[in-house]
């Protein structure tokens, strides 16, 4: 006589399996090593793919204020700057920027133990097993067979196939490789799934899971604002779960209300902080209408909903890129997963989809360079879909019913990923961000002023060597884009307070201007311009005798060149240096100031920022060895192509150039 007996444990989940008089029992708690286990690989695979200096873009901002106890940019961070002071005071072996690195490592690793506890909730709900249960004994009926059941193996090894999808997609892997907040938005993100399949799965109505979930909708606000992806679909179960009109009002107020609360104590640190005057206090929101300005973003809406143009670009980067996430073999496990899903369980099904659509929709209407993590919630989403496509193929084919040994051939797949994203996203190799930094800081005079808006490659991994590896701390940066807000010069004045004292004058007139626009009232677009560059053309005059004064290659020939915001008086010229113009007001020959060659250990192929960093580079250079050339410096000359043919060995050397040793 052949039954099957399926029970459902308050804390844990046990099937047995009578056949032919032998019993066989499968408890959960016997394999909850594979999360564990899996989760010890994930974060293991990151630490080879690690970055061992600074990354790109906000790496050295973040790092800074996380080390400093700072103020981000805009939204601010305040959970990831917390996060990250505690961490940064635990001793390890790793120092300076490779701890934080690591943080970030761990943080993604984290996000995978939880999207698996999430993807075992949801395989094995009770919904989905007595669903199941009953049509097999309808089967068995009919047939008079023997009934296979899966076993627990069969969900966990689907659960690691899908988070094997997320942990190892383009976008996921590479939040691990360096410092950024989407490493811990994606563990949220996770962390949030997990409460949410909790929550719908439940058989009772329980209002402390909808405080949970709140609360955990909460952290995640207080890290980053995409947790507006969540929204729609989070509304959905609620509607699905309660049905009646006054619970789901009730459960919504609950739900929001937990949420705000607990993002309002998260986003409390911005302005208690920014009260203690911090070395990094972006947008000092210490005020009530700063820190309103800086927790919605206020600067960036503008790129919101900007055009038609943007959003057809941004989908196209979306559909072109999911092949580079998750290959073929994912986006076709995807449309079956969501079809195995939407049978088995609608509810999450649903909510999946909604939260997929409206992440894409919301995020091709921003324009920014880095958009891609902006899809992490619809990526995510997909690794769901994906677990219940291996399901299916669990439950469809016998041969993994009969014999589960088979199933752990499924694991081929995440490890075929593995090398299939590897060499896009390691960047255990890359040095080249950290190593411009340092030469370029390095390479001015002491005491130096350098006028730049290279933020990516230059201002941000500054921040980070300067306050916290203290690199010619004595040199100052002056953002020319940041210019433009008030706070900044502020920041301009903590540092050095006498700054401003020559033209004191000319900051007042323009802060008057520029605060006129920030609160939002009347102001003239052509009176705040020419404040603006007033206040600049100041700085450089006011400065330029008593200090070495620098102006970056792409503030001469984008705005210099052009005559817009940055005017030069006429008795000033500029001299090609190594990696900038200095200013001067002296006609006769200046001499190279750093004559070292340049030693930038670049990676093998190029991307945007590499591009960039060389362009810059080879500018200054080249216009460098004309200078020498037009004044009969071949010896100089010489040098500087040596200096040029280190950063790119196919130039050939110009008419009239005489090659020394």
């Amino acid at each position: 006589m052949y039954r099957i007996i399926l029970t459902f444990w308050p804390k844990y989940f046990q099937s047995v399996c009578i056949l032919n008089d032998s019993i066989y029992f499968y408890r959960m708690k016997q394999i909850h090593w594979i999360p564990v286990v899996t989760t010890i690989f994930v974060f293991i695979v990151y630490l080879f793919t690690l970055s061992r200096d600074i990354p790109a873009i906000d790496a050295g901002e973040l790092a800074t204020v996380q080390y400093t106890l700072g103020i981000a940019h805009p939204t601010g961070y305040p959970l990831f700057t917390l996060l990250g002071y505690v961490w940064s005071k635990i001793p390890l072996p790793a120092e300076g920027i490779v701890k934080m690195n690591i943080l970030s490592a761990l943080f993604s690793a984290i996000g995978i133990f939880f999207l698996m506890k999430a993807l075992y909730m949801l395989l094995t709900t009770p919904l989905q097993q007595q669903k199941t249960i009953k049509q097999k004994f309808h089967k068995n009926a009919s047939s008079n067979q023997p009934a296979q059941i899966l076993e627990p193996i069969h969900y966990w090894l689907a659960a690691v196939v899908g988070a094997g999808f997320a942990a190892f997609s383009t976008t996921y892997w590479s939040q691990s490789t360096g410092v950024e907040v989407y490493s811990l938005q994606a563990a949220l993100f996770s962390a949030y799934f997990f409460a949410v399949i909790r929550f719908i799965s439940s058989s009772t109505v329980s209002w402390r899971t909808i405080v949970i979930l709140g609360g955990i909708l909460g952290i995640c606000f207080g890290n980053h604002m995409t947790s507006i992806f969540l929204l729609p679909g989070s509304l959905f179960l609620i509607i699905y779960k309660y049905k009646n009109l006054i619970k789901i009002l009730k459960a919504t107020a609950i739900w929001l209300g937990t949420a705000g609360f607990t993002s309002i104590l998260l986003y409390l640190y911005l302005p208690l902080r920014a009260s203690a005057s911090p070395m990094l206090n972006w947008g000092n929101p210490v005020t009530w209408d700063n820190l309103i300005r800086h927790v919605s973003g206020k600067q960036y809406q503008v790129w919101m909903f900007s055009s038609s143009d943007v959003a057809k670009d941004n989908l196209h980067l979306f559909i072109s890129n999911l092949p580079n996430e998750f290959s073929f073999i994912g986006i076709v496990f995807m449309i079956g997963g969501f079809i195995y899903l939407y049978r088995k369980h609608k509810p999450i099904s649903i909510f999946l989809a909604i939260t997929f659509l409206f992440c894409i929709f919301y995020a091709i209407n921003y324009k920014i360079k880095d958009l891609l993590p902006y899809f992490l919630a619809a990526f995510i989403s997909t690794a769901i879909l994906i677990s219940g496509a291996v399901m299916w193929i669990w439950a469809s084919v016998d041969i993994f019913r009969t014999n589960p040994k088979f199933s752990w051939l499924a694991l081929g797949i995440p490890l075929y990923l593995i090398t299939f994203n590897y060499p896009k996203v390691d960047q255990s190799n890359n040095f080249h961000i950290g190593d411009y930094t340092k030469e370029a800081l390095t390479s001015v005079a002491p005491d130096a002023i350098i006028l730049t808006y290279q933020w990516d490659i230059l201002i941000s991994p500054a921040l980070y060597l300067q306050n916290v590896e203290h690199v010619s701390s004595d040199v100052l940066i002056i953002d020319k884009e940041l210019l433009r807000r008030s706070w900044y010069i502020s920041q301009i004045e903590n540092k050095e307070p006498d700054f401003f004292s020559k033209i004191e004058k000319e900051k007042e007139q323009y802060l008057l201007e520029l605060r006129k626009f920030e609160e939002g009232k009347r102001f003239d677009a052509g009176v705040l311009q020419n404040a603006y560059e007033q206040l600049i053309s100041s700085i450089l005059q006011a400065h330029y005798s008593s200090r070495p004064i620098y102006i970056a290659p792409e503030v001469l020939n984008n705005e210099i060149k052009n005559h817009k915001d940055v005017i030069l008086p006429d008795s000033l010229q500029l001299i090609p240096q190594k990696y900038f113009y200095r200013l001067s007001g002296y006609t006769d020959y200046a001499a190279m100031e750093d004559t070292t060659l340049p030693d930038i250990r670049f990676p093998l192929h190029d991307d945007l920022f590499t591009k960039s960093m060389k362009n810059s580079i080879l500018t200054v250079l080249t216009d460098r060895m004309a200078y020498d050339m037009n004044l009969n410096k071949q010896k100089d000359a010489s040098l500087i192509f040596r200096m040029i043919r280190r950063i790119r060995d196919d130039v050939s050397p110009p008419p009239g150039l005489i090659l020394t040793d």
